[in-house]
């Protein structure tokens, strides 16, 4: 990241909201221009695992949580989830 790189937008997600406020496991990702004409934004990631008074932070290299890849997610538990119930 350079000093002329900009912050156009950050996303921050916690993907456990229903734990009871100790423990966390939240998703951030700030997106930044370079200002080039083309690919001009890119992202920085990070998970963050929140445990009472301890932490870890993940740091993601580029784009590795897409859009495309959560839905991939998404349908794979979902269809394992459904296979379990018709058993």
């Amino acid at each position: 990241m350079s000093s002329k790189d900009k912050m156009v937008n950050r996303v921050v997600v916690n993907l456990s909201p229903n734990e009871n406020g100790g423990e966390s496991l939240v998703f951030s990702s700030e997106l930044y221009d370079n200002g080039d004409s083309t690919h001009n934004i890119y992202q920085v990631q990070s998970l963050t695992l929140n445990s009472y008074s301890n932490s870890a932070t993940f740091h993601l290299t580029g784009s590795i949580l897409t859009p495309e890849s959560l839905r991939n997610l998404a349908d794979a538990l979902e269809k394992a989830e459904q296979e379990f119930t018709r058993k």
